[in-house]
Parts: C-alpha cells; sequence; structure tokens
C-alpha cells in the first residue's frame, strides 16, 4: 500500500527534491521495496499556449517559463549539478527543453551504454524512468506522477527491478508526486 505524504514542496526551495516519505511498490519478482519519495505543488502555464502539448500533457509555469513536469524536474537537478535528460518514451529521444525547441540530445557513450544494457535485461522498449541524471560516477531517475491521476506501470517497475540488479541503491530513484496549484 502506499505511503502518503504529509506535506508538500515548493518547486523553488533548492531542496525541493529532498525525499519525505517513501512509496512501498512491489516489484515484478515479488519484493517489496521502498522508493523515496517528495511532493511538489506548480502552477498551470497562463502564458502564451505551446504549439505541442504532447497529447494534451500539463504544461506548467516554471521559472517563468513552460514546461512539462519532467523538465521540471530536470531543471531542478541541473541547479543541483547533476547532468541529465528528459527520457522522452513517447518518441523515443532524450530531450533538455520542450520539444517544439528541437532540443533532441545523445547522450555520452558511458550513460547510454548504461541505458542500453538496463533495456536488454528488461527485454522491453519502454519502462525507463522520466529522468536520467548522472554527477560524479553516480546515476539517479526520478518518475513524474500527477497526484491521484498516475502511477508506476508494470514496465517501469520492471526497469527498477532490472537496475536495482546492476548495483543501483534504491536512494538512485525518486519518485516525484506533483500537482497545480495557485
Amino acid at each position: 500500500m502506499p505511503t502518503r505524504m504529509a506535506k508538500t514542496q515548493n518547486p523553488e526551495d533548492k531542496n525541493s527534491l529532498q525525499p519525505i516519505s517513501f512509496e512501498e511498490v512491489t516489484s515484478p519478482s515479488g519484493n517489496r521495496v521502498l522508493i523515496p519519495k517528495c511532493n511538489l505543488i506548480f502552477r498551470k502555464w497562463e502564458g502564451t499556449p505551446i504549439e505541442n502539448t504532447y497529447n494534451n500533457k500539463t504544461v506548467i509555469d516554471f521559472d517563468g517559463q513552460p514546461l512539462f513536469a519532467e523538465l521540471a524536474i530536470l531543471k531542478i537537478l541541473q541547479k543541483e549539478g547533476w547532468n541529465g535528460v528528459w527520457v522522452d518514451s513517447y518518441r523515443s529521444k532524450y530531450r533538455i527543453d520542450l520539444p517544439e525547441k528541437g532540443t533532441v540530445v545523445e547522450l555520452p557513450n558511458i550513460q547510454e551504454e548504461f541505458i542500453q544494457n538496463i533495456k536488454s535485461r528488461t527485454g522491453k522498449r519502454g519502462g525507463c524512468w522520466d529522468v536520467f541524471v548522472w554527477k560524479d560516477g553516480e546515476y539517479k531517475f526520478a518518475e513524474s506522477k500527477r497526484s491521484k491521476k498516475d502511477e508506476l506501470r508494470s514496465n517501469q517497475l520492471l526497469w527498477l527491478q532490472e537496475t536495482l540488479k546492476l548495483g543501483l541503491k534504491l536512494e538512485s530513484f525518486l519518485l516525484v508526486e506533483w500537482d497545480l496549484g495557485s
């Protein structure tokens, strides 16, 4: 049963992605694990509409610019010194900004090999978590989930399971549950 949040965090706070609770999930092999979790409240974008909302994804206002939640999470991690990408599973691309800005990037060889290794272990095309970052030989995955509208899918649980088998710790994963506020 998932653990619920007692409080939310402000996305402008420097430590806004510090876990404040855990979500209990069951891996495909039946192991129960506790994934670090934080909550964010975003404001809905009220400015000029963006061209491509990826089938009506919510556009949020982050530091005065329109972004998807996944990209806001990436930007927060980048402010903390991480390098990384939004893993755009919808189009099988790595991005650092909105699709309409044409910011498709390639991963460095070491990170690409790591991702491909996990993909081959899962036997699935998808399942990678939304945000993949790295710093000083460490990796981290963050998954963006809209509060009460989204949950981890079986492919993502398989990704978690296989990545843990490669030696990453649970602290290398973060569920970011978010919602809209005023």
